[in-house]
Parts: C-alpha cells; structure tokens; sequence
C-alpha cells in the first residue's frame, strides 16, 4: 500500500497519477470530516470513485465526533475569524464564525466514527 496527499479542486475532485493498476481501497479524509473508505478498481487505467460525503464535526481531527469536539467548539463559539478565541478547526462549515451552523453540523454527527 502507500499513501497520497492531494488536495481537492474547487468542485471536489482530485487525481492521482502513476498508480500500478490494480485494486484499491481509498480512504478519504478531511482536517474536520469523518473518513470514508470506498473500493476502487484501476486494473484497467483510470478510475471515477462514486461521489463521497464527508461528515463534519470532527473538529479535533481524531475521527469520532464526540464530547472533545463539543469542547473545541463551546471555547470557540460566537467567535469569528481574528478574535482571539477563534478555533478554525470548530469552523465546520468554512464561513469565519463558530456559531448555531456549526453546532448543527456537530450535533448531526454527534456520536458517529468515521471509516477504519
């Protein structure tokens, strides 16, 4: 096995080149998401994966979604970006405030794991 770091294009896609073609199991994962793992079959060059939902509310980027990251969040809630309380890694929804959004995101996953 290896690993590859990539960083998505604006509308989520990403490649990886210069691969042996064979079978793959793909984990994907995000700072503050849930990883999801999905099977891939390259043995015949390229490959499209089916489209991947991230969970967030990961925000200590352990990938469960628990006590710890209600944590983070409550510390930075009612912040915005440049206070001094600020935890971009409670900011889930990528808008520059930690508020009811971002709760939301967390309280929908509360309790979830992501793949292994």
């Amino acid at each position: 096995g290896f690993t590859r770091v990539v960083t998505p294009a604006s509308n989520g896609t990403f490649a990886i080149a210069s691969i042996p073609r064979q079978n793959y199991t793909v984990a994907v994962k995000g700072d503050q998401w849930l990883q999801k793992v999905v099977g891939a079959n390259a043995t015949g060059g390229s490959v499209t994966l089916p489209p991947i939902t991230l969970l967030g509310g990961d925000a200590n980027n352990d990938n469960n979604v628990d006590n710890r990251d209600l944590a983070l969040l409550a510390s930075a809630y009612g912040s915005v970006s440049g206070d001094p309380n600020f935890d971009p890694a409670a900011d889930f929804n990528g808008d520059g405030s930690v508020d009811n959004l971002d709760l939301s995101l967390l309280a929908g996953n509360y309790a979830l794991s992501g793949d292994n």
